[in-house]
């Protein structure tokens, strides 16, 4: 089962961690996506440009970023967490 957590220091500073209790490889690594980077938008095709810049785990999948977890730079942090046989 997945885990994360995310932590604000008291000087303003903010961590997010999670483990990746996977059974497979997605050949995972550490993406980090820049700010204004343009992304096409897969459902309606329109061209976007994300604010803040990007860090997390994830791959690439035809040419596309695609992450398993990630914060910005302002500290919104997501996670797709696996809870096997407890979610769908």
């Amino acid at each position: 089962m997945c885990t994360s957590l995310s932590i604000k220091s008291n000087k303003g500073h903010n961590f997010f961690g999670r483990n990746m209790d996977l059974a497979y490889d997605f050949n995972q690594s550490v993406l980090i996506i820049p700010r204004n980077y343009q992304l096409q938008d897969k459902v309606t095709g329109d061209m976007a440009k994300n604010k803040y810049a990007i860090i997390g785990m994830g791959t690439i999948i035809d040419n596309y970023p695609t992450l398993a977890d990630a914060m910005n730079e302002k500290g919104l942090a997501c996670a797709g967490l696996n809870f096997d046989g407890y979610s769908y």
